[in-house]
């Protein structure tokens, strides 16, 4: 884990965010104090669970294992009612997906194992992006790339996932 509602925007952090559980399953984008802007689909994390997992009695949102409290978010907004060519999202991918890149193959496997179509297609993306030379790292670990994508391509269950992990795995 990563440490770090309605239509429109919020901001201010801690003292203007109330009621972070409006967000729970939504596309968001959240932008952290120093500027960066996260994007994904989030779950709700209360602060009982917090507290056990964390150790931090306060409400969250977790955003593809990045976890953000109130103090983390300078600003959110929901993206349920945003369109582009990329589903509910601005970019094709960002911040998560790029760390989960540079980390290296068990995190990408991580993503591409996960129940959420929209964090997997980003990272699909990003992969596609990795593998022509567009980003500022390189792919260390090729094999572990390979045996990613095999297992989207065995176990997914999403046909359009399938056919974008075997474009992938040519350029390997």
């Amino acid at each position: 884990m990563h440490c770090r509602g309605t239509a429109g925007r919020r901001t201010g952090g801690i003292n203007s965010l109330k009621g972070l559980k409006q967000y729970d399953g939504q596309s968001v984008s959240i932008t952290d104090p120093g500027g960066q802007v996260y994007e994904g689909v989030c779950s709700y994390c209360d602060p009982e669970y917090c507290e056990h997992e964390f150790g931090r009695f306060d409400e969250a949102l977790d955003l593809n294992g990045f976890l953000f409290y109130p103090d983390d978010i300078a600003a959110i907004e929901s993206l349920e009612c945003f369109s582009s060519s990329y589903g509910k999202f601005r970019t094709p991918y960002g911040i998560i997906e790029l760390t989960y890149a540079e980390e290296g193959t068990g995190s990408i496997r991580d993503v591409l194992s996960g129940d959420t179509p929209e964090h997997i297609e980003r990272m699909l993306r990003c992969i596609n992006d990795l593998l022509d030379g567009k980003l500022e790292f390189q792919c260390e670990d090729r094999e572990g790339l390979k045996e990613a994508l095999g297992d989207l391509i065995k176990y997914g269950t999403e046909e359009k996932f399938k056919i974008k992990a075997a474009s992938l795995l040519k350029k390997i």
